[in-house]
C-alpha cells in the first residue's frame, strides 16, 4: 500500500511539472534579452500551481519583474469599480434602475434612461471617448476625466436606445468612478481602498503610477505613451500577489458575502431579454465548452488578462508591461494546460483561442469597434496579429480572417451572447 501511495504521488509531481513545463514553453517565445515582460500565476483552490515572472519593470532602473510588481491593467479595473458600486447599492445610496443623471446631471437629455444598470452592463448606448478622439484626429490627446465628460456633454444621441443592444464602452465605467466619487465623498481611490483593497489586505494596488509600459517592436523596444487619466474605467495599478486575494473573494465571499459574488458574476439583460454576457466588469462566457469568469486589460504598452474556471476552481493570471501580447488567448492556453477532463476537443478557430460568447465579447469590444452605425474598424489590440474584418453582402454580417482563414461570421442582428450571433468557420 505503501509502495502505491509513493507511486501515486511521484505521478501527480511528475504531472505538475509537466504542466509547469507547459506554461514555461508558452511564455518562452515572450522573453527578450534585457526587455519588459510579463508575470504570470496558477492558482486552484486556493494552492499556488504556478508562479513565474521575466523581463524588467524599468528598462532605466533594470529591477526585474516579480509577483509583487504593480502594472497597469487598464480594463481589467472595471470590476473593482463595479465592487465600490455594489457597497453603494447595498447601503441604499444608489439603485441600479437610478437614471446616470440623478448623478452627473451635466450630461445631455438623450441620457435620461440610460440606467446605473446599463453603465455596468454596457447596454447604454454612450460612445467611447477614445475612438471620439481618434475620429476627431486628436490621436496624440491624453483623456483626463475632465475632458472625457465634455466629450460626453457634447454629443449629440446616442448610439442605440438604452437596454436595446449591448456595446463595450469605456464611458459607462468612467462615469461609474464618477458616481462612486460623488456619492461618497471621496475619490475612487480612496473609497475603493477603505471598502476593498484594506478589507482584502491587497496593500499593493491603488489608482496611481507603478511599472511603466514599452511598446515592442520586433527587437526595437520604447516607452509607450502615456496611459489615460481617467479613472473607473481603467487606471489600477495592481501586482499578482494582490490579485490572488482578490481571485480568492469571489469564490468565498469573506468581503461582501455571497450577494457580493452574486452581483459580480451575474450577466446583464437587454430590456427584451436576452443576456448579454457581460456582469459587472467580468465577461461570462464559456472556453471549449466550460464556463470562465474573465477580463482582459489592452493599453498601449500594457496587456493583461483574469480568468477563473468556475468547475475547477481555477483561475489564470497574467500581467505584461509590453503591448505586444494577445494576453487573453495565452492565458487560455495556460489555463488548457491544467484543465484536462474540463475542455471539450478544439474545433474551430484554434488559433485565435476563443469560444462563442468570448468571440462576441471581443467584436463588440477591443477586436472591433462601432464608431457610428455600421462602420467598424479594427482597434489596436490587433496590431500585430494576422486579424482582418471584411463585410459580407448583407448589411450587419461581417466575416473575420485569421490570415488567410475565415475563422467566424458575426451577425450583429442577434443580440450578444446568442450562439446564433456567431457561427465558427
Amino acid at each position: 500500500m505503501r509502495a502505491i501511495c509513493v507511486a501515486a504521488c511521484l505521478l501527480s509531481c511528475l504531472a505538475a511539472d509537466d504542466r509547469s513545463d507547459a506554461v514555461d514553453s508558452l511564455l518562452a517565445p515572450l522573453k527578450l534579452k534585457d526587455g519588459p515582460g510579463c508575470a504570470v500565476t496558477v492558482v486552484q483552490r486556493g494552492k499556488l500551481l504556478y508562479s513565474g515572472a521575466f523581463g524588467f519593470t524599468d528598462l532605466d532602473s533594470r529591477e526585474p519583474i516579480t509577483t509583487a510588481t504593480p502594472f497597469n491593467v487598464a480594463s481589467m479595473s472595471k470590476q473593482f469599480t463595479a465592487a465600490a458600486l455594489y457597497f453603494l447599492i447595498e447601503s441604499g445610496k444608489v439603485r441600479l434602475s437610478d437614471s446616470v443623471r440623478r448623478f452627473v446631471p451635466e450630461l445631455p437629455a438623450y441620457a435620461d434612461a440610460v440606467t446605473i444598470a446599463d453603465l455596468l452592463h454596457h447596454t447604454s448606448g454612450l460612445r467611447d471617448g477614445h475612438p471620439l478622439l481618434e475620429v476627431a484626429g486628436r490621436l496624440n490627446e491624453v483623456l483626463d476625466g475632465p475632458a472625457n465628460l465634455r466629450l460626453l456633454q457634447v454629443q449629440s444621441a446616442l448610439n442605440f436606445p438604452p437596454g436595446t443592444d449591448y456595446e463595450y464602452t469605456n464611458s459607462d465605467y468612467f462615469l461609474l468612478g464618477l458616481i462612486v466619487e460623488r456619492v461618497s465623498g471621496q475619490t475612487l481611490a480612496v473609497y475603493a481602498a477603505e471598502h476593498i483593497f484594506r478589507s482584502l489586505g491587497m496593500n499593493h494596488s491603488a489608482f496611481r503610477p507603478g511599472a511603466p509600459g514599452y511598446v515592442v517592436d520586433g527587437d526595437r523596444v520604447r516607452k509607450a505613451p502615456p496611459p489615460p487619466l481617467t479613472e473607473g474605467d481603467g487606471g489600477l495599478y495592481t501586482t499578482l500577489d494582490d490579485l490572488r486575494l482578490w481571485e480568492e473573494n469571489l469564490y468565498t465571499g469573506r468581503v461582501g458575502g455571497s450577494d457580493f459574488i452574486r452581483f459580480m458574476e451575474t450577466s446583464g439583460r437587454l430590456r427584451s431579454g436576452p443576456r448579454v454576457g457581460y456582469a459587472a466588469g467580468l465577461s461570462i462566457g464559456r472556453y471549449r465548452g466550460t464556463r470562465v469568469v474573465s477580463h482582459d486589460g489592452v493599453l498601449p504598452g500594457y496587456r493583461s488578462d483574469f480568468a477563473q474556471f468556475p468547475s475547477a476552481r481555477l483561475s489564470t493570471t497574467i500581467l505584461c508591461n509590453r503591448g505586444d501580447v494577445d494576453a487573453s488567448s495565452l492565458n487560455r492556453r495556460i489555463a488548457g494546460s491544467y484543465l484536462a477532463g474540463h475542455l471539450r476537443a478544439r474545433k474551430a478557430a484554434d488559433d485565435l483561442e476563443y469560444a462563442t460568447t468570448d468571440l462576441v465579447r471581443m467584436v463588440h469590444s477591443k477586436g472591433l469597434i462601432s464608431v457610428y452605425g455600421h462602420l467598424y474598424r479594427l482597434s489596436k489590440a490587433f496590431r500585430g496579429l494576422p486579424v482582418a474584418l471584411r463585410p459580407t453582402a448583407v448589411d450587419g454580417v461581417l466575416d473575420i480572417f485569421f490570415g488567410a482563414h475565415r475563422i467566424a461570421r458575426i451577425d450583429r442582428h442577434h443580440p450578444p451572447g446568442d450562439p446564433d450571433a456567431v457561427v465558427m468557420c
